[in-house]
């Protein structure tokens, strides 16, 4: 198979007129915003990067001296965005077989974006491919050079969606799991807004989770049935730990109850879909979904985040919220014949047992108390 050249552009010339700060070298978790960019493009396979400059150059050129970083200076930059793009296609290699164009301002595009991207230019080299996140395009476009031509000859209205308006019939719409792609700063509630969605940067949102399931891995509905309701009860619990003074990550808590059984049907599901989400990024998440079916060692003191899924799992058959006991006693008559079956399940009924056990010491109740209006008898 054909090992194709793939670059990036990032136009970073602007005024930033309206953030009334330089947005390129803002901070972001002890890096600036440009670095931010560099790093996601190269983390997601890009190796040559052309970071377009003009206003106030000078105070890009520190973070720019790394390998394969290619500046390139518009001197038209006050003419407006499409005057960067302009200058960016101009300098491309010409062995480039498509590029990716993202404004500096888009910070939080996650790396494996990027890679889903070009993995699906490379499925389709002569289609313009587009990130789409709720059936809503965004950032970065993947664009085969065979167009460089026709943008490099368009009168510049409407920008780069001007120029790309003809080729509707020659693009694809590439669902992926990154609202961030619809997400840039131009003002100082926006930087407000990036530093608070960088906290939670790796936890997928209930969309995002919603399209990793049904966009990317095809999870049937019935496996999502049963996650919503798993997530349902696992909030549940850990709200009521909190207001009893524990701390815990709640979405943390909701998206890998959401993407736990991602994997279900293939072996070692739980492990499987760990490794998948890993890959993604989602260490977190990912770590909490390899330890729904068998649990972890306790924590000396208070509940985890994984504590509470592997719980709420516990919880649920199929999509219905059903007596602890009746959900193990089901899985020992479905697996009785099995010693080693036997053997996991009465020791994940000794864990369950335990967790609970602790979990009613903490809220001073009951667990069925809090989730009984939702319980159904099978």
């Amino acid at each position: 198979m054909k090992k194709h050249h793939i670059a990036a552009i990032i136009p970073a010339a602007g005024y930033s007129s309206r953030m009334g700060r330089l947005k390129a070298t803002l901070p972001l978790n002890g890096k600036t915003v440009i670095e931010t960019v560099i790093s996601g493009f190269q983390t997601g396979g890009v190796s040559e990067i052309h970071v377009i400059v003009g206003h106030r150059k000078e105070k890009l050129y520190p973070f720019l001296q790394h390998e394969n970083i290619h500046i390139v200076e518009n001197a038209q930059y006050a003419d407006g965005m499409y005057s960067s793009v302009i200058a960016g296609i101009s300098s491309l290699q010409k062995q480039c077989d498509a590029f990716l164009i993202c404004p500096v301002d888009m910070p939080l595009i996650r790396p494996w974006t990027i890679r889903h991207l070009i993995s699906g230019f490379k499925k389709h080299p002569d289609k313009i491919i587009y990130p789409c996140f709720m059936g809503q395009k965004g950032h970065p476009p993947v664009i085969p050079t065979i167009f460089k031509k026709n943008i490099l000859d368009h009168s510049g209205a409407d920008g780069l969606e001007g120029a790309l308006r003809r080729y509707h019939q020659d693009a694809l719409c590439v669902e992926v799991p990154d609202r961030n792609i619809m997400f840039n700063i131009n003002k100082p509630e926006d930087y407000e807004e990036l530093l608070n969605r960088y906290i939670d940067h790796n936890i997928p949102t209930p969309e995002e989770c919603r399209i990793i399931l049904t966009d990317i891995f095809h999870v049937s509905g019935a496996i999502q049935r049963h996650a919503m309701v798993v997530a349902q009860v696992a909030k549940t619990i850990a709200n009521k730990i909190i207001e009893t003074g524990g701390s815990l990550n709640i979405r943390l808590i909701e998206a890998s109850a959401l993407l736990h059984d991602m994997a279900k049907g293939q072996k070692d599901h739980a492990q499987t879909g760990g490794k998948v989400l890993s890959d993604m990024g989602y260490e977190q998440v990912a770590e909490i979904v390899a330890a729904h079916t068998d649990g972890k060692p306790f924590q000396k003191t208070g509940v985890s985040e994984t504590d509470i899924v592997f719980l709420a799992d516990k919880w649920v058959k199929n999509d219905r919220i059903i007596n602890m006991e009746k959900r193990f006693q089901f899985s020992l008559d479905q697996y009785g014949d099995n010693i080693e079956a036997e053997k996991n399940i009465k020791k994940r009924w000794q864990l369950t047992t335990m967790l609970k056990s602790r979990i009613e010491k903490i809220i001073d109740q009951p667990i069925e108390t809090i989730i009984s209006n939702q319980i159904k008898e099978v």
